[in-house]
C-alpha cells in the first residue's frame, strides 16, 4: 500500500509502461524473454533510478577544412625550344623484395552481445573538386609548355583541345621548377578537353629537380593522347622518374595507349581507361613505373600486330589493387602468343577488389614453346608475373585466356612466380581471396607456375581457387615447394585427358601437399 503523501512513488506506479524483450539462447532452445520495463516520467519528477544506462553512441560529424596558400605569381620564364633527339633510357632500379604479409588469425566464436539498433548516419556529400581561381588557363601548346616551366603555376586548365603539331618533344627544362602541379581538362561539347602530344611526349629534364623539389604531376578530368613510336607515353623523364609521382584521375588515353614511361616513379590510376587507336603498336606497357596503385574503375588495353609483346602494367616494385577497385587488363596479339598483362615485383589484391586479366591470342599457327628449362615453357606468355616478392590475393583475381586456334597454339600461364630461389616469392590466397583461371578456350595452359624452387603456395581458411584447364599440355599447379591448404580452404581443379597421348597434370609439387578439413 502507498502512502498518499508519497507522490513520487505514486506517480511512477501510475506512469505508462513499455516492456522490452530480447532473444535469449538457453540449453533447451531460444526464447523471447522480458528484460526490463521502461517508465514514462512526468515533467514534475525530480529523480529517476534506472537499472541500466545506455551509452549515447552518436558522434558529432567533423568538418574537413582545406587551407589554401596564396602564392605570388611571377612572370613566366622563357621556354627552351630545344628538344631531345630521343629520351634516354636508363636501367630501372632493382626493387627490394616485398615485406611478407602477416597472417591474420581467424576470429573464434564469441557470445553475441545485445545491441540496440542504430540509425545509419547519412554520409555527407563531398563537394566537387574544381580548379582554383588562381589556375592558369591555356588554349594552345605554347601556353601549356610555358605554364609547366613556371614554378609559380600550381594548376593548369585546358580551355580547349591542345595539340602538339610540331616535330619536337614538349620539354620541361627550367632548373628547379619541379613541384606539385595539376593539369585539368574542361568540359567542351559534353566531353573533357584533350592534351594531344602528337608523335612525342612531355619530357622532364633532370635539372628541373633538386633535393627539395620533386615532381608530383596530376592529370584530372582530361583526355590524353600520344602516338610516340618509341612508346614513351604522355609522360616521360630523363631520369626515368626517380622520386616522382604521377597521378591520373578520370583520364582517358588513346593514340598508342601509353600513359607514362617512368620505371623509377610511383604511378596512381583512379577511374582511368587506355585504349590504343594508333595503327602502329607500342613496344611499351600502358604504364611503366616502379610502384603502381590501381583504384576505382581502371580499364587498360594493349595490342600488337608485330614482334612486340603487348603489356598493360610493368612495375619493378609493388602493384596494389585497392579495395573497391574494378580493374580489367586486356592484351591482344595478332602476331604470336607472347603477352604480359601484369608484371610486378610484388602484388597485393586487397579485400573487395577485383582484378580481371584477359589474354587474347588471334595469331595462327603458333607452335607450343619447347626448351630445356621450366621458364622457357612460359617465356613472354604470362598473364600475371611476380618477379621479386610475394603475391597476396585478398580480393578476386580472374584470368581469362582465349586463343583463336584451339590446338597447337600458345602456352598461357595465369600466375607465374619467377623470382630466384634466394628471394621470397610465395603466393597466398587470403581468407577473403579468390583465384579463378578459366582456360577452357585456350589449350596448353598453366595455372599457377613456379619457375624456381624454395617457394610456397598457400590457401588460408576461407580462400578459394578454381582452375579450369584447357586441352593439350596443361598444368594447374606447377612446382611449388609446398602447397599448403588450411582448414576451410577450397581448391578445385578441372583437367582433360586428350586423345593426343598427353596427360594433363592437376598438381605437381616438389614438397608436401597437406590437405586439412574440408579442403579439396
Amino acid at each position: 500500500m502507498l502512502s498518499k503523501n508519497n507522490t513520487d512513488l505514486y506517480a511512477n506506479k501510475l506512469a505508462p509502461k513499455r516492456q522490452k524483450f530480447a532473444i535469449k539462447k538457453f540449453t533447451v532452445g531460444v526464447a523471447s524473454v522480458l528484460v526490463g520495463t521502461t517508465f514514462a516520467l512526468y515533467a514534475g519528477t525530480n529523480h529517476v533510478a534506472a537499472d541500466q544506462v545506455e551509452p549515447n553512441t552518436a558522434q558529432s560529424a567533423t568538418k574537413d577544412t582545406v587551407e589554401q596558400k596564396d602564392e605570388t605569381k611571377k612572370q613566366p620564364e622563357a621556354v627552351s625550344t630545344n628538344a631531345p633527339v630521343a629520351p634516354e633510357t636508363k636501367v630501372p632500379q632493382q626493387a627490394q623484395a616485398a615485406t611478407p604479409e602477416k597472417t591474420v588469425p581467424t576470429q573464434t566464436d564469441s557470445p553475441v552481445l545485445e545491441q540496440q539498433p542504430t540509425t545509419p548516419q547519412q554520409q555527407p556529400v563531398q563537394p566537387e573538386v574544381v580548379p582554383s581561381q588562381d589556375a592558369s588557363h591555356v588554349s594552345d601548346m605554347a601556353q601549356f609548355q610555358t605554364a609547366l616551366n613556371d614554378k609559380n603555376v600550381a594548376e593548369i586548365v585546358l580551355d580547349k583541345d591542345v595539340t602538339n603539331d610540331t616535330d619536337n618533344y614538349v620539354n620541361v627544362d627550367k632548373p628547379g621548377v619541379a613541384r606539385d602541379v595539376t593539369v585539368w581538362g574542361s568540359k567542351v561539347d559534353e566531353r573533357n578537353t584533350t592534351l594531344n602530344l602528337g608523335d612525342h611526349s612531355l619530357y622532364f629534364y633532370n635539372k628541373t629537380t633538386t633535393p627539395d623539389h620533386k615532381w608530383q604531376l596530376n592529370f584530372k578530368n582530361v583526355n590524353v593522347e600520344t602516338n610516340d613510336p618509341h612508346g614513351y607515353g604522355v609522360v616521360s623523364f630523363q631520369n626515368n622518374g626517380t622520386d616522382a609521382t604521377v597521378n591520373f584521375d578520370n583520364v582517358k588515353a588513346s593514340g598508342n595507349g601509353v600513359l607514362v614511361y617512368a620505371p623509377n616513379a610511383t604511378v596512381k590510376l583512379h577511374d582511368v581507361s587506355a585504349t590504343p587507336t594508333y595503327v602502329e603498336s607500342s613496344p611499351s606497357a600502358n604504364v611503366t613505373a616502379n610502384n603502381v596503385d590501381l583504384s576505382g574503375n581502371v580499364t587498360l588495353t594493349a595490342g600488337v600486330n608485330n614482334t612486340s609483346t603487348p603489356q598493360n602494367v610493368y612495375a619493378n616494385g609493388k602493384v596494389n589493387v585497392k579495395s573497391g577497385a574494378n580493374v580489367v587488363l586486356t592484351t591482344n596479339n595478332a602476331y604470336s602468343n607472347e603477352t604480359q598483362n601484369l608484371t610486378a615485383g610484388a602484388l597485393h589484391v586487397e579485400k573487395n577488389a577485383k582484378l580481371n586479366v584477359k589474354v587474347n591470342t588471334t595469331a595462327p599457327n603458333v607452335a607450343v614453346p619447347t626448351g630445356g628449362t621450366w621458364e622457357s615453357l612460359v617465356v613472354n606468355s604470362r598473364a600475371v608475373d611476380v618477379t621479386n616478392g610475394n603475391a597476396k590475393v585478398d580480393g578476386e583475381l580472374t584470368v581469362d585466356p582465349f586463343t583463336k586456334e584451339k590446338r597447337g597454339t600458345s602456352v598461357v600461364a595465369a600466375v607465374v612466380l619467377s623470382a630466384p630461389a634466394t628471394t621470397q616469392n610465395d603466393l597466398v590466397i587470403g581468407p577473403t581471396g579468390k583465384l579463378v583461371f578459366n582456360a577452357t578456350q585456350a589449350p596448353n595452359t598453366r595455372g599457377v607456375y613456379f619457375v624456381n624452387n624454395d617457394h610456397a603456395f598457400g590457401v588460408q581458411h576461407g580462400g578459394q581457387i578454381l582452375l579450369k584447364m584447357g586441352h593439350g599440355v596443361s598444368n594447374a599447379v606447377w612446382n611449388p615447394d609446398n602447397l599448403v591448404l588450411s582448414d576451410g580452404a577450397k581448391l578445385d581443379v578441372e583437367t582433360y585427358q586428350d586423345n593426343n597421348g598427353v596427360t594433363n597434370v592437376g598438381i605437381d609439387s616438389t614438397g608436401v601437399v597437406p590437405t586439412l578439413g574440408s579442403s579439396r
